[in-house]
C-alpha cells in the first residue's frame, strides 16, 4: 500500500476553501459516490488540462441542442478543417506545457478520457486492444452520422499528427471506432 501511494505521485496540502463551496463539492462527491478528495482532484485535473486552455482560447460553452442545430447547417468538410485547425494549434501546446509525451496512451488518458468527454465531443469513451493488435478507441455521441464522419476524420488526423502512427476508423450513426496499430 505504501509503495502504491508513492507511485501515485500524490502531494498533501492544507487548503482553505469557502464553506459554501466546500459544502457543494462534498454534496456532489457524495451524490457521485466518490470521496471529497477524489472530487477535488477531478476538479483540479479538469482545470489544469482543459478549462485553463478553454479560457486562454476564449472558448464558448454551447448547450448540446444549440450545437446540434448549428452543426446541421455547417458543411462537414468545413467542420473537419476547423477541428483539425484547433487540434494542431491547441493540443501540442497542452502536451508541451504539461510535459506530456504524445503517445497513444497519453492521448487516451488526457484527450479521449478527459478533454474530449469534458468538452462534449463525445458522451462516453472506452478503449481495448482487438485480436489483430489494434488499439480501438470507441467514442459514443448523440449527434448522428454526420458528426461520426466529422470526428472520425478529424481524430484520425489528430492521432497521426500527434503520434506519427496511422489511424483507421469505422463510422456508425452514434459511434466512432478509431484503430491504431499497437507497438
Amino acid at each position: 500500500m505504501k509503495n502504491e501511494l508513492k507511485q501515485n505521485n500524490k502531494s498533501n496540502i492544507t487548503l482553505s476553501v469557502d464553506a459554501p463551496i466546500l459544502k457543494e463539492v462534498q454534496d456532489e462527491a457524495k451524490t457521485e459516490g466518490v470521496s471529497t478528495n477524489a472530487k477535488i482532484n477531478t476538479i483540479l485535473t479538469k482545470h489544469v488540462l482543459f478549462y485553463r486552455y478553454s479560457e486562454l482560447q476564449e472558448m464558448m460553452i454551447i448547450p448540446p441542442k444549440i450545437f446540434a442545430a448549428m452543426f446541421e447547417i455547417i458543411d462537414e468538410d468545413k467542420m473537419v478543417d476547423l477541428l483539425n485547425h484547433v487540434a494542431i494549434d491547441t493540443m501540442p501546446s497542452v502536451f508541451a506545457h504539461n510535459n506530456i509525451d504524445p503517445t497513444i496512451d497519453n492521448l487516451i488518458k488526457y484527450c479521449f478520457e478527459g478533454i474530449f468527454v469534458w468538452g462534449g465531443m463525445c458522451s462516453s469513451f472506452r478503449h481495448y486492444v482487438d485480436e489483430h493488435g489494434y488499439r480501438c478507441l470507441v467514442l459514443e455521441h448523440k449527434y448522428g452520422i454526420k458528426w461520426s464522419n466529422t470526428i472520425a476524420k478529424s481524430l484520425s488526423f489528430f492521432i497521426e499528427s500527434m503520434t506519427k502512427k496511422p489511424a483507421k476508423y469505422k463510422v456508425l450513426p452514434s459511434t466512432v471506432v478509431l484503430m491504431v496499430k499497437e507497438g
